[in-house]
């Protein structure tokens, strides 16, 4: 079985739709007892396709399924609106940069696969970069941070680290462990080069920190302030 065939594809749905059965998905989540039966099923998802359409990815139902899995990912782990990737940012992020996330899901009591948290990278410009670890006070947002697309693995010099989150509810178990584990080891094959993230909660400060970042400045996000941290390339 496919790990996607429980997500829909949201071609020709209205957005009151989308969101209905996303906060549908959100609920499940929410009210699953994560018994040791229910986390030996936690796999993770990659898509590494190539779409050549003239629509690109957004023309797959692979991909459309991908992407809602992610935003459903997304909304499960971060319970503040804030905290969030924005439908529209995270969509037109994940069309160029899909094959640099990872979503990890688990089966539910109902028998459906639910996404239950993810990770995500990307290349991005050597500005952005140094703009971070300037502290240029004109970056107020993360949007800054788009991925340059187009680019090959080898010649990657400058990432950001875009997000690793697991629901509340896995939070401290082995399912933790592993996407922690799986996403270090993502940043390992890429070598010595520069990073930025931007974190918006104790967790996620937690984990920079044991990554290796070093916090450099904050920024202030729709009246809400956000950690940068900075991996500086060792010469």
């Amino acid at each position: 079985m496919n790990l996607l065939d429980d997500i829909i594809d949201p071609q020709g749905e209205s957005f009151e739709n989308i969101l209905a059965w996303i906060n549908g998905r959100i609920g499940a989540i929410r009210a699953t007892k994560f018994t040791p039966e229910v986390m030996a099923t936690f796999a993770s998802v990659e898509l590494h396709d190539e779409f050549t359409g003239c629509f690109g990815a957004e023309s797959s139902s692979v991909w459309r399924r991908f992407f809602l899995a992610a935003l459903v990912a997304d909304w499960a782990c971060y319970g503040r609106e804030v905290d969030r990737a924005d439908f529209a940012r995270l969509k037109y992020i994940m069309t160029s940069a899909y094959k640099y996330f990872r979503i990890w899901v688990c089966r539910l009591p109902d028998t459906t696969m639910a996404p239950v948290g993810y990770s995500a990278w990307y290349p991005v410009t050597e500005f952005a970069y140094k703009s971070a670890l300037n502290k240029r006070m004109d970056i107020n947002d993360r949007g800054v941070f788009m991925p340059l697309r187009f680019i090959d693995f080898r010649d990657i010099r400058y990432i950001y680290a875009f997000n690793v989150s697991i629901v509340k509810e896995l939070r401290n178990t082995v399912c933790s462990r592993r996407i922690i584990r799986a996403y270090q080891k993502d940043g390992e094959l890429l070598g010595n080069i520069g990073a930025v993230a931007v974190t918006v909660d104790e967790p996620g400060k937690k984990f920079s920190r044991i990554g290796g970042f070093d916090h450099v400045s904050d920024i202030v996000v729709q009246g809400e302030t956000e950690s940068v941290f900075i991996k500086k390339v060792v010469s």
